[in-house]
C-alpha cells in the first residue's frame, strides 16, 4: 500500500506529465497549421496565375487541385475539433488531480480551479484557427467558381 506521500507524488508527477504533453501537442499543432495553410496559400497562387495567363487546362488545374485543398481543409477541421476536444479532457483530468491532492475536507466551494494549461487561450487559438480553414474552403470554392466563369 502506498503511503499519502507517494500518492502525492505519483499525482505530481502525472499532472507535470500532462502539462508537457498538452504544450507540446500545441507546439506542434501551431507548426502544422502554419505549414498547411502556406501549403494552401502557395496552391492557390499557382493555379490562379496559370488560370489568369490562361494556360490550356486552367480550368481543370484550378478544379483538382481546389477540390483536394477542399478535402483536405475539411480534413484539417474535423482534426481540429478533435484537437479541442483533447484540450478540454486534459483540463478536466488536471483539474481532477489538483482535487486529489487537496486535503479530504476541503469544501468544494473553497477548491481552487487550477489550470495547468491555459485552456481558454488554447481554445480560442484553436476556434481562429477553424475559421480560417472554413474560410479557406469557402475561398478555394470562390476560386474555382470564378475560374470556370472567366475561362469558359
Amino acid at each position: 500500500m502506498r503511503t499519502s506521500g507517494e500518492l502525492a507524488h505519483l499525482l505530481e508527477k502525472e499532472h507535470d506529465e500532462l502539462h508537457t504533453y498538452a504544450r507540446h501537442n500545441f507546439q506542434v499543432y501551431m507548426a502544422w497549421f502554419t505549414f498547411f495553410i502556406t501549403t494552401n496559400f502557395v496552391a492557390m497562387g499557382l493555379v490562379v496565375s496559370h488560370a489568369v495567363k490562361g494556360q490550356p487546362r486552367a480550368v481543370t488545374l484550378v478544379v483538382v487541385v481546389g477540390l483536394f485543398f477542399c478535402f483536405q481543409n475539411a480534413l484539417a477541421v474535423t482534426g481540429t475539433r478533435i484537437v479541442q476536444r483533447m484540450y478540454s479532457a486534459i483540463d478536466a483530468r488536471l483539474e481532477e488531480l489538483v482535487i486529489e491532492c487537496l486535503s479530504p475536507d476541503t469544501t468544494p466551494s473553497r477548491r481552487p480551479r487550477v489550470h495547468a494549461i491555459v485552456l481558454h487561450t488554447y481554445v480560442r487559438v484553436v476556434n481562429l484557427i477553424e475559421v480560417t480553414l472554413k474560410s479557406m474552403i469557402v475561398c478555394w470554392i470562390l476560386i474555382m467558381g470564378a475560374t470556370a466563369f472567366v475561362v469558359a
